[in-house]
């Protein structure tokens, strides 16, 4: 009878080790995953209404990527004026040329346009300091130095982004990830 309750209690201990070492597995693989795979990153402001809203959770990851039009990135804005991390949707990369008229909102790549930006909350009519922080060409056109690229909020009356010297043009490398989906509510965008 009593090898019966020690044999209990083994049983009972090897069970507990088990469920330990796998809990202690799936945390190392969990750190690993959010160390080089991606990040979990909570809004913080207005300024991506109407596709993200404040205190959202976000997974980003930066895993082979590459910045694209229309991407949602988390960066990290590392001017004189303001040092944060920001939120914003990628309007143009590297090379391309960019012209905002603040008159209809509307916003044009490459002489094409206006482009379709059915995720925005209103027209782009809040200038910030665009008109004298950068150099146009002669139609009016700024062209993205490389390396960089050009972002903006989705909320855009209500967003400081590359329009504003205090963010400017966005280093690839300040990068931290693309969004690739919300938690909550979920919504994926690859």
């Amino acid at each position: 009878m009593n090898e019966s309750k020690n044999d209990k209690k083994i049983n009972i201990i090897d069970e507990a080790l088990d469920w330990i070492e796998t809990l202690v597995l799936y945390c190392f693989i969990a750190l690993l995953i959010f160390t080089f795979v991606c990040k979990l990153v909570i809004v913080d402001g207005p300024s991506m209404e109407p596709t993200l809203y404040n205190n959202q959770k976000l997974i980003v990851s930066n895993l082979f990527y590459k910045p694209q039009n229309g991407d949602i990135i988390i960066f990290n804005n590392k001017t004189s004026l303001m040092e944060k991390t920001l939120v914003k949707r990628v309007i143009a990369t590297e090379g391309q040329r960019v012209k905002i008229d603040f008159e209809t909102g509307f916003i044009y790549i490459d002489g094409t346009g206006p482009i379709k930006e059915d995720y925005i909350k209103d027209a782009t009519t809040l200038v910030e300091n665009y008109e004298t922080y950068y150099e146009k060409d002669e139609d009016g056109y700024i062209t993205v130095p490389e390396g960089c690229v050009f972002v903006l909020g989705d909320n855009r009356n209500n967003s400081t982004d590359s329009r504003s010297a205090s963010v400017g043009f966005v280093p690839v490398d300040n990068i931290i990830g693309k969004v690739i989906f919300r938690i909550f509510p979920f919504k994926l965008y690859l």
